[in-house]
């Protein structure tokens, strides 16, 4: 009897790593994975924060010790350009910024972009 053949015996826990067995292998993978617990509904109810960014700015602390009321911070951003919906560390989508049609102090963002292609 080949190593193979007694590793494959019910109840032997014995590996041989010179013979792998990659039927048995991939037997316990396709068990396991049935056994993998089912994701609840209710997953979609978690919230989960979004932060809309406008644009980034590199400082030295001695520049940010200099700001004041009235001083003008320049962002590496253009007018027009897009917003980006941030979740996590991840770009979710981007959007333009809008005045919204309820409240007109109130911005909103109108997305252009959504998933994978706004990374």
């Amino acid at each position: 009897m080949s190593n193979a053949e007694q590793a494959a015996k019910p109840g032997n826990d014995t590996v041989n790593m010179a013979e792998p067995d990659v039927e048995r292998m991939v037997s316990a993978v396709e068990r396991l994975a049935g056994a993998a617990p089912k994701i609840s509904p209710s997953i979609n109810d978690l919230p989960i924060s979004v932060r809309a960014v406008l644009g980034y700015k590199h400082l030295k602390i001695s520049d940010i010790m200099k700001l004041r009321a009235g001083s003008i911070l320049e962002i590496e951003r253009r007018p027009g350009q897009f917003v980006d919906l941030v979740a996590g560390d991840k770009i979710i989508a981007r959007g333009e910024l809008v005045v919204c049609e309820g409240d007109p102090g109130e911005l909103g963002i109108c997305i252009v972009e959504f998933g994978a292609g706004s990374d």
